[in-house]
């Protein structure tokens, strides 16, 4: 039953809207505290800041390896998921992932940072977690550094006493699994050696530990999770419905929504002079900005990718560069996308308050106004319970999985400024999904549906559909069984297709920029870091800044005044074209050698580009291939595959299935030494050390177990 915000204002509802608004209130905070205790992937004590794990990292790397020297460092938040799905699937379940959370040996999430310098290749990379316990390091060192070249026993005895000064009594309960040996073309002999946990394990998965020493230096102490490959398989094919559906709905999505609402919605608005463009413009960029921020804030996390051959200075500007990508990207799709959705909307719905207008002082202090934005928070309370109650349902009585986490990213930790990612990405997905889904498929539907006398029945329809295209959307994520999220989320869907009907885009709007903002910046209220303070107020600042609006338009008109009419929708007029002179019969003739002149030079201006393109494209290299050529067939080369196995005592039962393909002669190796040394180099290696064309034959299963389909036969044959 959808109640009238606007109503609530009056004398008589006075009652009815105040338990109404409690309800919301209560509901809000039952989520929140429910969640803590059904989603136990959020209770991960972060007690160490992204400054305090850097400052770590430097100290470890002054006492450790002082002769390292460094002047730049970056640093990550890390959350497992992939271990995190496996345990909750087949390791035990949730209660065991939380069991292992705190554990130093399961490195569930952690501190990573890394210490370097442009243009050297050694650097520092150390791991600490969340409470800031030391949990690993690896010394990347270059193989051309010189070295010792110890016997296997004195590199292991060195090995072992620097895990046991770093580990302490930890080191104890791992066992030796595995020895790998490397001699580096300086003459330095490095060793790899693995450990395994001996009592540690989350059903097949196994914790396991490598120390590598290089020379005669311990350069790593790095643990690290064993998960069986088979479960890669398994959750690939367990998943494939959820990518299914959010393909399917991707598809309806860019057809239906995009080029058929948005674009089609777009041009008729526009031959009836009734885009505003212009005035969806300026929140566009305020988004756009905001998000620009949030890329430029999150370099010290960017530096983890940064590559050391290149200078600090392009790494750099390549980072704003990006964040100026996005401020003109965002700006321009989400105008176009806002002018759309709200166009449509003014002249399907003329009763509903004007979008751009509703915080002017003299709309926002309206109970019409007042009410939807009120209206907006309550409902937020409503849909946070709903994804709570539905998770519980879904998991301890129907038996699906779903993520203990709900999606939240602690990483946020590693930005110079927090709070920027979760506001500025809730209010991207809160207006441009509610634009897109509801506001111009429904707005359309009504229309249509008026002009042809079938608005009802069109209205339900594009409303269950798009109810359906909203989730189905929202599927490719690591929920069991696949159409879960489609389930869970097409009832707020249709929800919210209904109240924009009522209300307009505003309350949708809001209800989803609210709903997203608490998920998303859970991790900076959770995290026990004082200097988070700031991040703290703005969140909140950025989630009560509309009602922040609403009660300084009511203090500043003194009183609540019913909404004028110059804010409603049908006060909007068209704005015609003002007209312009007809040219004559001889000025069009005169502009005819111009425009084929045009025609002409920009053709030229064309062919010339590409004939600049393909001259300046890179070809391959001339090589005499004639002695490597192909002079058997397809038929002859499966032929002498099947006799291969054969001769190998292999022989396929089942339903295996053959494909025939070439392996072309053109492959990095053969470009690394045609770059360095030249054709005749390569002419000379060609089959010694670098590849020549041949056949390769594989046999699969597509049918069976998941575990038998991931194996094959491959032949390879000159």
């Amino acid at each position: 039953m959808l109640l009238s915000f606007s109503s609530f204002f009056t004398w008589h509802s006075r009652t009815l809207w105040l338990i109404f608004s409690l309800a919301g209130v209560g509901a809000a905070i039952m989520a929140l505290k429910l969640m803590f205790v059904i989603a136990p992937g959020l209770s991960v004590e972060i007690d160490f800041s992204r400054e305090q794990a850097v400052a770590a990292a430097r100290s470890f790397q002054q006492k450790q390896f002082p002769d390292l020297k460094t002047d730049r460092a970056a640093a990550v938040f890390i959350s497992d998921r992939n271990f995190q799905n496996y345990v909750e699937l087949e390791g035990g379940g949730v209660k065991v992932f939380q069991q292992l959370i705190p554990q130093l040996d399961a490195v569930t999430h952690y501190w990573k940072v890394r210490t370097f310098t442009a243009g050297q290749e050694e650097e520092l990379i150390t791991a600490f977690s969340p409470r800031g316990e030391p949990i690993s390091f690896s010394y990347l060192i270059a193989e051309k550094t010189p070295g010792a070249a110890l016997e296997e026993m004195a590199a292991r005895k060195l090995a072992e006493a620097g895990a046991r000064e770093f580990m302490g009594e930890r080191f104890s309960a791992y066992k030796q699994f595995e020895t790998q040996q490397k001699r580096q073309a300086s003459g330095r002999v490095d060793y790899s050696f693995t450990y395994e946990h001996a009592s540690l394990a989350a059903n097949e998965a196994r914790f396991r530990l490598s120390l590598k020493v290089a020379g005669d230096k311990l350069v790593a102490v790095d643990t690290f999770k064993h998960i069986p490959q088979a479960f890669d398989q398994r959750f690939g094919e367990m998943r494939s419905l959820n990518t299914q559906i959010s393909q399917i709905a991707s598809y309806l999505l860019a057809i239906l929504f995009g080029l058929g609402g948005l674009l089609g919605g777009g041009v008729w608005l526009f031959r009836r002079h009734q885009l505003r463009w212009f005035n969806a413009f300026w929140p566009a960029l305020v988004l756009g900005a905001g998000l620009a921020a949030s890329v430029l804030v999150s370099l010290p996390a960017a530096w983890m990718g940064y590559n050391t051959t290149s200078s600090a200075q392009t790494f750099i500007f390549q980072h704003i560069a990006q964040a100026g990508g996005v401020l003109v990207a965002a700006s321009l799709i989400f105008a176009t996308i806002y002018a759309v959705a709200e166009g449509l909307t003014r002249v399907a719905f003329v009763n509903h308050p004007r979008l751009w207008d509703m915080w002017r002082p003299a709309a926002a202090a309206s109970p019409e106004v007042s009410g939807r934005v009120i209206g907006g928070f309550v409902w937020t309370g409503f849909f946070l319970l709903y994804a709570v109650v539905f998770y519980w349902f879904s998991t301890r009585v129907l038996g699906w999985w779903q993520p203990a986490d709900i999606h939240s990213d602690p990483n946020i930790l590693a930005s110079w400024r927090p709070a920027l990612a979760p506001i500025f990405t809730a209010l991207q997905a809160g207006t441009w999904e509610e634009c897109l889904f509801r506001a111009i498929p429904l707005s359309l539907a009504v229309l249509i549906g008026t002009h042809y006398g079938i608005r009802n029945k069109l209205v339900i329809a594009t409303l269950i559909l798009q109810a359906l295209i909203f989730a189905g959307a929202h599927a490719n994520y690591p929920n069991l069984p696949g159409y879960s999220r489609l389930i869970e989320l097409f009832i707020p869907a249709m929800v919210f297709g209904v109240v924009y009907l009522r209300f307009g885009l505003m309350v949708c709007m809001l209800a989803h920029f609210e709903y997203d903002l608490v998920l998303m910046s859970l991790p900076i209220f959770i995290a026990e870091d004082s200097s988070l303070w700031i991040d703290r107020a703005l969140v909140i600042s950025a989630g009560c800044a509309p009602l922040f609006a609403v009660i300084w338009a009511r203090w500043r008109r003194g009183a609540l005044t019913a909404l004028g009419d110059e804010f409603r929708n049908s006060s909007v007029m068209p704005v015609l074209p003002s007209p312009e002179p007809v040219e004559t019969a001889q000025e069009q003739q005169a502009l005819l050698p111009a425009i084929r002149l045009n025609r002409v030079t920009l053709m030229l201006i064309g062919l010339v580009s590409i004939a600049l393109m393909i001259a300046a494209a890179v070809k391959p290299p001339r090589i005499d291939w004639e002695p490597y050529r192909f002079q058997i067939d397809r038929h002859q080369a499966q032929h002498n595959a099947d006799r291969v196995l054969r001769e190998q005592g292999v022989e396929l039962k089942g339903e295996w299935r053959r494909t025939t393909t070439t392996h072309t002669s053109w492959s990095q190796p053969l470009e690394y030494v045609w770059r360095e040394s030249g054709a005749s180099k390569v002419q000379e290696l060609i089959g010694k050390y670098l590849d020549t064309p041949f056949w390769v034959i594989t046999w699969r299963k597509f049918d069976g177990p998941v575990e038998e389909r991931s194996e094959y036969w491959q032949v390879w044959l000159y």
